[in-house]
C-alpha cells in the first residue's frame, strides 16, 4: 500500500501537460481556456477503462458538491471555508490537467491568505472558479458517456488491482 501511494506522489510530481486532449475548434473557440487530459489517469488506472470511469465519476460527483458549497460560502463571506474548498478541490483538477481551473483555485486560495485583498477580488475569483467548472463539467460528462459506452458489457466493475487503487484515491481525499 505504502509503494503505491509512493507510485502516486511520483506520478502527479512528474506529469507533462505537453499531452493535453485538444478540444474540437468549435469547442476550443467557446471555451478558450478549457482543456483535460486523461492521459496520466489512464496510465495511472493501468489502463483499466473501468477504473477511469470510476474515477471520473468519483471527481464530478466529489467536484459538484465542492463548487456548490464554495459558492454558499463565498455568498456568506465565509473565506475560510472558501479557501479550504478551493485547496480540496486542486489535487482532482490537477489530475485532469485541468489547468486553467487550478490557476483560478489556486489565485482564490492564495487571495484569501492575502488579507488586504478587497472583497470583490474574492468574490470575482469565486465566480471565476464555479463557472469554469460549469463550463468544464459537460465536457468531462461527455467523456465519460464515451468511455462507458466503449466498455464490453458496460458492466465491468474493474479488477481487482484497480479497486485496490481507487480505494487508495478515495482514502487520500485526492478525489
Amino acid at each position: 500500500m505504502e509503494s503505491l501511494r509512493g507510485l502516486i506522489q511520483n506520478w502527479t510530481k512528474s506529469r507533462e501537460a505537453n499531452n493535453s486532449s485538444p478540444l474540437s475548434e468549435t469547442e476550443e473557440s467557446q471555451h478558450p481556456h478549457i482543456s483535460y487530459d486523461l492521459a496520466d489517469l489512464k496510465q495511472l488506472a493501468n489502463q483499466d477503462t473501468a477504473c477511469v470511469i470510476q474515477l471520473l465519476q468519483l471527481f464530478l460527483n466529489h467536484a459538484e458538491n465542492d463548487f456548490n458549497i464554495l459558492g454558499k460560502a463565498a455568498d456568506q463571506k465565509n473565506w475560510n471555508a472558501v479557501a479550504a474548498k478551493a485547496h480540496k478541490l486542486i489535487p482532482g483538477c490537477q489530475y485532469l490537467h485541468l489547468n486553467h481551473l487550478v490557476e483560478i483555485l489556486q489565485q482564490l486560495e492564495s487571495t484569501l491568505k492575502d488579507q488586504p485583498a478587497s472583497g470583490n477580488t474574492r468574490e470575482q475569483l469565486a465566480s471565476n472558479a464555479q463557472e469554469t467548472f460549469a463550463r468544464v463539467k459537460p465536457l468531462i460528462k461527455a467523456e465519460l458517456a464515451a468511455l462507458i459506452k466503449s466498455q464490453p458489457g458496460n458492466d465491468n466493475p474493474g479488477n481487482t488491482s484497480s479497486k485496490k487503487l481507487l480505494n487508495t484515491l478515495i482514502d487520500s481525499h485526492n478525489f
